[in-house]
């Protein structure tokens, strides 16, 4: 019996001595999950006789701690506003702080907020019609929603077909055909790295086909002009549809249009067919020339300054096309413009003309430098007609200044209609010269010509005669024949680089031609004057 209550004592000695150890050990508890914007109440710790949370490190946002000494214990309360994962630790001890009895550190979970949804009611329309699905959704935690629409013929909200392109809070339904079918929206919430979905009830789109008892124009088109050849473009025209119960109906799509493409012009009558009721619409078709209501030069030629006397270069170019329907296009060919030569000095204003339309832009025109009296360097090979003969320029070479002129020029009467001496008017530019020329009242008279007297032309030809040698083994004449040989051709090349020397010196062939020409008229002349 003795030994008994030793026994017993010395093991309620023991769990004494156990119990404090046991009572400053440290916990770790993992705490239910919580949701965003979900108040909470979670008892995390108790409290012996005595003690108290002596401090705590940070918890999660929106929560706090509730201690109460008369249940003895410490919990968890408040409203989690920001989802993610917490871990936080308590110190347990004596009231006074004199000794730390336990520390308790707590893990939790805090999901996303699951969005609320509420969506729009069922919808009734026509076919063709429109049927607008919305979904309005929100989160306690304001998270990222993101949406996605599905098609569910059934009427469940699961299994459905997803409608790619479908994301937003608003859905235009597919109306193109009679029938019923059910829509419902995934909305998903996205905070602190996580996620939380619902899914927004079914919503019933029901399309029926009505009796169309008339139709109207609501608004026109943004198009009622055209040309030949071009397709309608219905783009902002709407109907209103008047229905056999009352109802009426705008629609922008589902009707039929005659003609499509228009092929003759004048004011048209599109005729729009919709529930086998139709109106017209009137529109205009022009040719292309009467839809053009007037050009102007944007972009000026690169070259604006030249002198007197050379060719417009029109290079670089632009000019507008105003068509009737108020808009325009930007083009650079397919014009022509006068004058082409620039004989004016001064300002001139160049006409440019493109499917019977016109403008002007100007130009500079510097005056020539050279002399600025036109002669006639050569009169024509004809000098002598018959009443009702044309004139015949052939031969005729102007002079102006140093440069020879033989095309560019006009000449005035070009038929000879009146007998006797005449003065032909030649025209170059702005400058005017004359020639006689003699008209016979006979019209059997032979024309004579006038026949230039031909001036000697020097020639250089050498044609040694090359006699082979009688002593074949000396080789004497051979060796002569192709020194000659050699001499000839040296000299045909002296003569080359000399006519090339002169006509680069000219100023080009054509000048060269010019200039030999002016001075063999001018030999001509001298044998003439000593011939008389």
């Amino acid at each position: 019996m003795k030994k008994r209550i030793i026994s017993l004592a010395f093991a309620v000695l023991m769990m004494l001595t156990i119990l404090p150890a046991a009572a400053n050990a440290d916990q770790i508890m993992s705490l239910p999950q919580a949701t965003a914007g979900t108040p909470l109440t979670q008892v995390i710790a108790k409290l012996g006789q005595g003690e108290t949370v002596l401090e705590s490190t940070p918890l999660p946002t929106g929560c706090e701690l509730k201690v109460d000494t008369s249940l003895g214990e410490v919990a968890l309360v408040g409203t989690p506003t920001v989802p993610g994962k917490y871990s936080f630790t308590l110190t347990i001890g004596s009231s006074d702080g004199s000794a730390v009895t336990n520390t308790v550190t707590c893990s939790l979970d805090v999901l996303p907020a699951t969005p609320v949804i509420n969506t729009s009611g069922s919808v009734n329309c026509y076919i063709g019609g429109e049927a607008r699905l919305t979904v309005a959704a929100s989160t306690a935690d304001n998270g990222q929603l993101t949406y996605q629409w599905y098609l569910s013929p059934s009427g469940s909200t699961s299994g459905g077909t997803l409608l790619p392109g479908a994301t937003g809070p608003e859905y235009m339904a597919n109306t193109a055909s009679v029938g019923t079918s059910y829509y419902y929206c995934v909305v998903t919430n996205t905070s602190g790295g996580a996620t939380a979905s619902a899914v927004s009830a079914p919503i019933l789109v029901n399309v029926t086909q009505p009796v169309v008892s008339s139709i109207m124009i609501n608004t026109i088109p943004s198009k009622t002009r055209y040309i030949v050849g071009e397709s309608i473009d219905t783009t902002g025209l709407s109907l209103v549809v008047n229905y056999g119960d009352g109802t009426q109906q705008v629609i922008s799509s589902g009707f039929n249009v005659f003609p499509t493409i228009f092929t003759s012009a004048g004011t048209v009558a599109v005729e729009l067919t919709y529930g086998g009721k139709s109106c017209s619409l009137p529109v205009t078709v022009m040719t292309e020339e009467e839809s053009i209501q007037g050009i102007g030069v944007v972009v000026m030629p690169h070259k604006t300054t030249y002198k007197q006397g050379e060719q417009l270069d029109t290079t670089g170019l632009v000019f507008r096309v105003y068509l009737a329907d108020g808009t325009y296009t930007d083009i650079d060919s397919g014009y022509s413009y006068a004058p082409r030569v620039l004989s004016n000095s001064g300002t001139q204003e160049i006409t440019l003309t493109y499917k019977n339309k016109t403008c002007t832009f100007p130009v500079t025109v510097e005056a020539s430098q050279e002399a600025s009296t036109l002669e006639i360097a050569s009169s024509p090979g004809k000098l002598v007609y018959n009443v009702g003969d044309s004139l015949d320029t052939s031969g005729l070479v102007l002079k102006l200044g140093d440069k020879l002129i033989t095309s560019g020029f006009t000449c005035e009467p070009s038929v000879l209609s009146t007998a006797g001496s005449q003065a032909v008017r030649v025209r170059y530019g702005s400058m005017m010269t004359t020639f006689t020329v003699t008209v016979n009242s006979g019209s059997s008279s032979p024309s004579p010509t006038v026949s230039p007297s031909a001036s000697p032309s020097p020639t250089s030809s050498v044609t040694p005669s090359v006699s082979p040698s009688a002593a074949p083994e000396k080789h004497s004449g051979s060796k002569n024949g192709v020194l000659v040989v050699i001499m000839i051709i040296a000299l045909l090349c002296l003569i080359a680089l000399g006519m090339y020397m002169l006509i680069m010196n000219a100023g080009g062939v054509e000048q060269f031609r010019n200039q030999l020409e002016y001075k063999l008229y001018k030999i001509k002349s001298r044998f003439r004057r000593r011939g008389r």
